[in-house]
């Protein structure tokens, strides 16, 4: 089976045009396209006879086709060729024993030094946090089960953080954005800005609603900075008084 997509990025550190490494930026991500060839079988031969040393012909062992793996997800042999594995759509290639897959989703523990700046064609799951600093572009969703915390994220699709984005962190989204509280941060949105709790010295901007307290009836709160919506801005209590 020969491999015929890079599977591995390059973790060096980038150097950049002054000539400083940037040590968050460590490579893009391998990304395929649809219909991508993603790997090729070498087809089996039926070998070369051989010989005693009394010059007795030995006749070969042909060999044997391994079939690809089976149940890829994203990926299916070419109609056109028994031997080529193709993507059927846009994603991360993962090299398996006998085949690769093309995932949509980039799951990540964290989002920090060590992961470096992510930019990916698809969706991003990160199970922590987003670290100080650090960059996410995405062109689908962007799901985050901790904190952005000071971070910049951009995407295409939606933002759906777990817990809170604080820090002056910068969330971009052309769809929704939610989160369980927001501080100090700027948030643009090209639908709903969704607060669970309190919005504390943010600047929000949404093509359509921003809601704040949806989880918190009583003590949710929007106070300081600014908040500007087309439709609609609701709030339990405004303002810090």
């Amino acid at each position: 089976f020969e491999l015929l997509v890079a599977d591995v990025r390059d973790r060096q550190p980038q150097v950049n045009d002054k000539g400083l490494i940037d040590f968050r930026e460590q490579g893009a991500i391998p990304t395929v396209d649809a219909d991508q060839p993603l790997m090729r079988r070498i087809p089996a031969t039926f070998g070369t006879p051989g010989q005693t040393v009394r010059g007795e012909v030995v006749e070969a062992t042909p060999g044997r086709n391994e079939p690809f793996a089976e149940h890829l997800v994203g990926a299916c042999v070419a109609p056109d060729d028994a031997n080529l594995l193709r993507a059927v759509f846009s994603g991360q290639p993962v090299c398996l024993p006998n085949g690769v897959a093309v995932e949509h989703i980039l799951r990540l523990r964290n989002v920090n030094l060590a992961s470096g700046n992510i930019t990916f064609d698809g969706t991003v799951q990160v199970e922590g946090e987003v670290m100080p600093d650090m960059k996410i572009r995405a062109t689908g969703d962007v799901i985050v089960g901790g904190l952005i915390d000071g971070a910049d994220v951009e995407a295409g699709g939606d933002v759906r953080v777990a817990g809170g984005i604080i820090a002056k962190a910068s969330v971009v989204a052309a769809g929704a954005i939610s989160a369980r509280f927001a501080e100090s941060v700027h948030l643009e949105a090209g639908s709903n800005i969704v607060i669970e709790d309190s919005a504390l010295q943010c600047e929000m901007q949404a093509n359509n609603q921003i809601l704040v307290g949806t989880k918190a009836t009583q003590r949710g709160r929007l106070a300081g900075g600014a908040a500007r919506a087309m439709m609609l801005i609701r709030t339990p209590l405004l303002g810090s008084g």
